[in-house]
C-alpha cells in the first residue's frame, strides 16, 4: 500500500514539472524542462488528429534530448509562462498522475495566449522522477498559437531581437 508521503512526492514533483516550464522560459534553457524526469522517460504527445493535422507522426515518442530539442526553437520566442494546475488526480499505489493545466503564453509582441493540457504521468519507485509523459494537447487552440509563433519566428521577434 502506498503511503501518504508517496501522495505528497509525487505532488511535489509534478508541481516542479509544471514549474519548469516557467523556469525554461525565463532562463531560455530548454534542458530546465528535463529536470524532474528520469534520464531514460519517455514523452508522447496526443491527441492522433492533431498530429496527424500538424504533419506529425502520431506514434511519435521522444526523449529528454529530442524533446529539449523540439522545444528550444519555441523557448526563445515566449516573453513569459504562466501555468495553473486546474485539477490534479495522483494514484500513489500505482506511482501515477492525471493533471490538466492552463497554460498562459505571452509571444513576443502577440500578447498572452492560453492553451489548455492534460497530462498522464508515471513515477519512479521514490516518486522524485518522471518516466513517461503523454501530454494531450489542446486541439482547437494549439494551431492558432503554433501560426502566431510562425509569425513572431518569420518576423524575427523572440527574447533580445528588440521585438
Amino acid at each position: 500500500m502506498a503511503t501518504p508521503s508517496m501522495r505528497s512526492t509525487i505532488e511535489a514533483t509534478v508541481a516542479d514539472f509544471m514549474k519548469s516550464y516557467e523556469d525554461a522560459v525565463s532562463a531560455s534553457d530548454a534542458s530546465i524542462l528535463s529536470r524532474t524526469l528520469a534520464a531514460d522517460c519517455t514523452r508522447q504527445l496526443a491527441p492522433a488528429a492533431l498530429l496527424r493535422n500538424l504533419g506529425m507522426p502520431v506514434d511519435m515518442s521522444m526523449g529528454n534530448e529530442a524533446y529539449e530539442q523540439h522545444m528550444a526553437g519555441e523557448l526563445h520566442l515566449l516573453e513569459s509562462v504562466g501555468i495553473e494546475t486546474l485539477d490534479l488526480s495522483v494514484d500513489a499505489e500505482r506511482r501515477r498522475a492525471g493533471a490538466r493545466s492552463a497554460n498562459d503564453l505571452k509571444l513576443a509582441g502577440k500578447g498572452v495566449f492560453r492553451l489548455e493540457f492534460c497530462w498522464f504521468l508515471d513515477f519512479s519507485d521514490d516518486g522524485r522522477k518522471i518516466t513517461k509523459v503523454v501530454q494531450f494537447v489542446d486541439s482547437a487552440e494549439a494551431p492558432k498559437f503554433l501560426a502566431l509563433a510562425a509569425e513572431v519566428a518569420a518576423a524575427g521577434g523572440g527574447k533580445g531581437s528588440g521585438a
